[in-house]
């Protein structure tokens, strides 16, 4: 095996940030959760209620001036309301705090609403599914610092980050997410929102590993010319983001049979006493369905997986997975290219 004592680095696409409410102080907000209270909501709403002959609290029911005055107040409330990011952080490393809070100026219409009355609900990356990438969320809510009624800050230290990712962190006005019209709200809410950068490198740097691409023909049967092209490209976008020890390897009958648990008790049996810690395998193919200005452009997707050689478990095995297109004049343009974007996934991604 030709090893290469430098490496690269590692992201995984990371999605785009949605807006949406806070409930409580400092909650875990996942997309399919959206409409829960919070404990602490339940409680204050069913103090305020009194509890009908067989103990279960009546049912309110608002007309229709009452469920329209929510949108109304909270315009009200975001009356000229402006938002500016004006400190970011440096990305840091997984499992490692950023070194400086994220500082938000803010600023509102004079309407008789000071600032004081309103609170910033502040979204940011908290955990990935490996198999599908998708993106969790988590919320906190912030009291703003004001200075006058009209001006204020807010400073925003994320929790030390558990994953690796190039994201976003939003800010925007809270809301009660059980609040008549939560679409309109929400919108409304997006309109005075502030994004910036959330980004975390992987902490498998100094890890050492192996990464073996193979390549497909226009027909989606392996290269017999060989597969270096692909693998030595990917390699060397790998190695110049600083990675270390890690080198190319030759998995692809295992990869052409498409059995990842075959693929990965081989790469443990050939690794068995090595330092390694992950091997990034996956294919480079024609892209069938693509359709270019150019007819004489080329097309190609690229699918690679990510495993932990050194897991404990098979919950453990897969660190992460990627999926990327790419468009090249000529079939190397499109290697280089396609190897820029899937390196970029590994840095922020595994």
């Amino acid at each position: 095996m030709k090893i290469i004592k430098q490496i690269s680095k590692f992201i995984l696409a990371a999605s785009c940030v949605a807006i949406f409410s806070c409930a409580s102080t400092k909650v875990e907000d996942v997309e399919q959760t959206q409409g829960q209270e919070t404990a602490g909501e339940k409680d204050s709403t069913s103090s305020e209620k009194s509890d009908t002959a067989d103990g279960q609290p009546p049912v309110v029911e608002e007309n229709d001036s009452e469920k329209k005055s929510n949108y109304k107040a909270f315009l009200e409330k975001v009356d000229g309301l402006k938002m500016e990011v004006t400190e970011v952080p440096k990305e840091t490393t997984k499992l490692k705090a950023f070194l400086t809070p994220y500082a938000v100026k803010i600023s509102k219409n004079p309407n008789g609403i000071p600032l004081s009355d309103l609170k910033i609900c502040v979204k940011y990356p908290a955990s990935r599914n490996i198999q599908t990438g998708e993106i969790t969320y988590a919320t906190e809510t912030i009291q703003i610092d004001a200075t006058s009624e009209t001006e204020g800050t807010i400073d925003f230290m994320p929790p030390v980050p558990q994953i690796s990712i190039n994201g976003s962190v939003t800010f925007s006005p809270y809301f009660d997410k059980t609040s008549h019209d939560f679409g309109k709200i929400s919108e409304e809410a997006e309109k005075h929102s502030a994004t910036a950068e959330y980004k975390v490198r992987t902490n498998l740097k100094s890890a050492g590993g192996v990464v073996s691409i193979l390549d497909l023909d226009k027909d989606g049967k392996p290269q017999k010319s060989g597969n270096l092209k692909s693998s030595s490209t990917l390699l060397m976008r790998i190695y110049g983001a600083g990675f270390r020890n890690v080198g190319n390897d030759d998995f692809a009958k295992e990869i052409a049979e498409g059995d990842e648990t075959k693929l990965y008790n081989s790469a443990l049996a050939r690794y068995k006493n090595a330092s390694f810690t992950f091997l990034i395998c996956g294919v480079y193919k024609y892209d069938t369905d693509a359709v270019s200005e150019n007819p004489s452009d080329i097309n190609l997707i690229g699918e690679v997986t990510c495993f932990n050689i050194k897991a404990q478990s098979e919950e453990e095995r897969v660190l992460f997975k990627s999926s990327q297109k790419a468009t090249g004049k000529n079939l190397n343009a499109a290697i280089e290219e396609l190897s820029k974007k899937l390196a970029d996934d590994v840095i922020y991604g595994m």
